[in-house]
């Protein structure tokens, strides 16, 4: 017959080995399910924001640029583009690849739709993709309107403020 002392050291051992076992289960479990939620939290997603106020008026229109710009090939990397690597930048800023085309004041373009980029821990970015066409060819581009606010484009007047406050989602 076993003792007293020997039946809790039994038991105890059956105890903490159960426990044991449920704690590497449960440790799996909860390494599985941060996997999962880091691939499909940290994905980015992209939305159509061309209905938003600010972008509905221009959508499918043939605008004009009313400030020399520059159109730009760029790096085939997230980094440096949402869509589409031609975009639409300011004369004076660096272009990584290639200057396609000054582009003057009065150069014809259309804003086909604007979409705004969720990026996990980073927030949101909105872009206006389109046409423009210079020197009898067409180029697809996107235009960053802004990450901490939106910023006038090119084509909008000066009544437009420079930057305006994040696009809400009404």
């Amino acid at each position: 017959m076993l003792s007293f002392g020997e039946l809790l050291r039994m038991f105890i051992g059956i105890l903490a080995n159960t426990l044991l076992c449920f704690w590497r289960v449960t440790l799996r479990l909860w390494l599985i399910l941060l996997i999962l939620i880091s691939i499909i939290g940290c994905s980015t997603k992209f939305s159509d924001a061309s209905s938003h106020r600010y972008f509905a008026d221009l959508i499918g229109k043939n605008l004009t640029l009313l400030r020399a710009q520059k159109l730009c090939e760029r790096r085939d990397n997230d980094n440096y583009r949402a869509l589409n690597n031609v975009g639409i930048i300011e004369p004076n800023e660096y272009c990584d690849l290639k200057v396609i085309a000054n582009l003057p004041i009065g150069t014809k373009l259309t804003i086909r739709e604007v979409k705004e980029k969720w990026v996990p821990m980073a927030g949101s970015s909105w872009y206006a993709i389109g046409e423009i066409s210079f020197n009898n060819k067409v180029h697809e581009f996107e235009y960053l309107y802004g990450i901490f606010q939106i910023r006038r484009a090119p084509w909008e007047s000066s009544e437009v403020p420079l930057k305006r406050p994040l696009p809400d989602k009404t």
